[in-house]
């Protein structure tokens, strides 16, 4: 219908809405922040559903699509918006950050990597396989940054939960000392002999 009338355009990636159809969805949605399974936990759910197959880790055909994807997902994940769908809006916000990662953009994605963690530690135990991935997730983030003593404390406090829940040859156990075991090498050669 707003195609038909000119309000919107289709393109093979996106959709373009007319400014004035576009300033009343943002308006509308600046009004229902604290409304439960409002417009921007609706949104977050449908950049989820769109992002799910893209991993952007090591995987380059997935580059293409997060190349125009970041945007709205910054967009959605803005903490100025309160959304319901915190689940989503965590593994958005750790998959952008990766995506920068991988781009070299560390300094982008930190602040991504950092409010995933805040918003998983307020609501998850710290033994929560999600907890525990975000965790793993910023101390690479953080070590990329040079910040290898803030990195390597997470990785100590993540190893010694997988080894209590996993056991010591799991392999995100083995992936978590692997990490452990490069910023105790970092730290060694920054001490110098």
């Amino acid at each position: 219908m707003l195609r038909r009338r000119g309000l919107a355009r289709l393109t093979p990636n996106t959709i373009e809405l007319h400014r004035v159809p576009a300033a009343l969805l943002h308006a509308r949605s600046a009004d229902h922040h604290s409304e439960l399974d409002g417009w921007a936990g609706i949104v977050v759910r449908l950049m989820w559903a769109v992002v799910l197959p893209d991993d952007p880790t090591d995987n380059p055909p997935a580059w293409q699509n997060w190349r125009w994807l970041l945007p709205h997902v910054l967009a959605v994940t803005d903490p100025s918006r309160a959304s319901d769908a915190v689940n989503e809006l965590t593994l958005l916000l750790r998959h952008a950050g990766r995506y920068l990662l991988t781009l070299g953009e560390s300094r982008a994605g930190r602040p991504l990597f950092e409010r995933a963690y805040e918003l998983n530690r307020n609501r998850l135990d710290g033994d929560d396989p999600r907890m525990l991935a975000t965790a793993t997730e910023l101390a690479v983030m953080l070590a990329a940054l040079g910040e290898c003593e803030r990195a390597r404390a997470l990785d100590e406090d993540t190893l010694a939960r997988y080894r209590r829940l996993r056991g010591d040859d799991h392999p995100d156990t083995l992936t978590t000392a692997g990490n452990l075991a490069v910023r105790l090498a970092e730290r060694q050669l920054c001490a110098g002999p």
